[in-house]
């Protein structure tokens, strides 16, 4: 998997909001309408795995120690729905769990 620039990042103004600053990209996955990043974020203990599509952040998949896989799911642009295919979200959702387990910390 190729690592992201600071540059190919994109956040939403929310995004960046709850962040104060990505330390670095682990990897990168891209599919038809979504992408997805391992990140290592200042305001967490443990990498994320997230989940984008365009420029607007979709979801994040984390995992604890001692805790089970969670997912916190953003909603879409003025309060509408997201609208993916269902094999490419679920492809996305256990490629996370793949990455995380392969990338504990």
């Amino acid at each position: 998997m190729g690592m992201l620039l600071k540059s190919e990042r994109l956040w939403t103004r929310d995004s960046v909001q709850r962040r104060w600053k990505v330390y670095w990209v682990l990897g990168a996955k891209q599919m038809k309408s979504l992408k997805a990043q391992i990140v290592s974020v200042t305001d967490r203990e443990n990498l994320i795995y997230e989940i984008w599509h365009g420029n607007r952040q979709v979801a994040e998949i984390s995992k604890g120690p001692g805790h089970t896989y969670e997912i916190e799911i953003y909603p879409a642009a003025n309060n509408g729905a997201w609208h993916f295919d269902l094999n490419e979200i679920k492809e996305m959702l256990e490629g996370g769990i793949k990455e995380l387990a392969g990338n504990p910390q």
